[in-house]
């Protein structure tokens, strides 16, 4: 009989994004290899209308699983409030109801033999299963989860200090993010398995890029400059109408910009864009669904991407893969995405030195009719999700 695999994640199948993405190419992989039986495992906040006001979620069917190519995700929805909300982001506290949650589903794993965790509350899961019935976990950390939460609450610190001292092994997304673990925790096991792209993101030929930039009413010989991502502050999204407008002067070839995404500073930027760079032609699509993005990236020339912190940002290895070239601040695993001469480091004339680059990096594309900046060979899902078979074999002694 095979061993029992379950895939356990806080993150959402109804606005799939980053971190769902990675999970699922992964899950789709272990599924195919048939070593394990695997069930995969979602764990859902359910707000009532006022706190998806607040925490800016979006609304979800309550329905038991979803099917993504294939993949049955179950969804272990727990009740979310107003209160919790104030509990956990104002007072640093526990939230209201999630003990009782924990309760109700920890009998469902008791069959496992083995956990493969996703995150902080995924991770924290394992360890109490692991407490109750035994079960070994697999922990696979990417990013804010390390490098953030565990410094804004006590509670989160404490817990991941946890989670990471009691897994069978800690894997990170990238070598910098592991270092960043260490401050944690300095002395549990660990490895790197980087992130791959899907298949769904290359290069499209030179006569298809240009029928799909007619449909997107780009001009000709405009180059597109664009930032893809979630409209939040750990994204510093606030210095983009700064980093435009200090490009468009730097470059003097014609520009476009695009921001794809949407968030709660969407506002803000706005506003930004108005006072600083309201000369300037942008388009800000809001959220694009995943189908779409391959095509949209292989109309960008430049991505820009000003985080104040990532672990290893999927969208660089997405827009490499699709012949865009990137410029990135200086930060967790970004630069062994894209290479360490197109990033800088954060700092008070970030913007103006984000823009220097950025510049530099669209002539040189003008110069060049091949691609300069390729994506290394290990971010790659099939290579990635051999590593990762190999140690769950280990843990799970098969």
């Amino acid at each position: 009989m095979k061993p029992k695999l379950a895939i356990l994640f806080e993150s959402s199948p109804f606005d799939r994004k980053g971190m769902f993405n990675a999970i699922h190419e992964k899950v789709k992989r272990l599924v195919a290899d048939g070593t394990f039986q695997v069930e995969a495992f979602c764990i859902h906040s359910r707000d009532n209308a006022f706190t998806r006001r607040v925490r800016h979620t979006p609304e979800c069917e309550k329905v038991d699983s979803i099917i993504v190519e294939g993949v049955t995700y179950h969804i272990l929805w727990y009740p979310f409030t107003i209160i919790d909300h104030i509990l956990t982001e104002i007072l640093s506290c526990k939230p209201l109801f999630f003990k009782r949650f924990l309760r109700h589903i920890l009998p469902l794993f008791r069959s496992f033999d083995l956990v493969e965790a996703h995150s902080t509350t995924a991770g924290y899961v394992a360890c109490e299963l692991k407490k109750e019935f035994g079960i070994p976990y697999v922990v696979t950390w990417h990013g804010s989860d390390i490098h953030t939460h565990p410094y804004k609450n006590s509670l989160v610190r404490k817990a991941t200090c946890n989670v990471i001292r009691s897994a069978e092994m800690n894997v990170y997304v990238s070598k910098a993010l592991m270092l960043q673990s260490r401050l944690l925790v300095d002395d549990a096991p660990s490895q790197v398995i980087f992130n791959g792209v899907s298949e769904h993101f290359f290069p499209l030929e030179a006569a298809k890029r240009e029928l799909l930039r007619r449909d997107f009413h780009i001009p000709l010989n405009t180059r597109v400059v664009a930032f893809v991502g979630n409209l939040h502050p750990v994204k510093n999204v606030l210095t983009l109408p700064r980093i435009f407008k200090n490009l468009k002067a730097a470059y003097s070839g014609n520009l476009l910009f695009w921001i794809i995404g949407d968030g709660k500073l969407r506002r803000a930027l706005e506003a930004e864009l108005r006072n600083t760079a309201s000369n300037l032609p942008v388009v800000l699509w809001g959220n694009i669904p995943s189908p779409e993005m391959p095509r949209m990236m292989n109309c960008i020339d430049l991505l820009v991407l000003p985080s104040l912190n990532e672990g290893l940002p999927l969208v660089c290895c997405e827009a490499l893969r699709c012949g865009c070239n990137v410029v990135a601040s200086d930060v967790g695993g970004v630069a062994e995405v894209v290479g360490k001469d197109y990033v800088t480091a954060l700092s008070d004339d970030f913007a103006e030195k984000m823009a220097v680059l950025a510049a530099d990096t669209l002539r040189r594309r003008d110069g060049s009719s091949e691609i300069f900046q390729p994506l290394a060979s290990c971010f790659d899902w099939n290579t990635s999700c051999k590593a990762e078979l190999r140690l769950l074999k280990q843990v799970a002694g098969v």
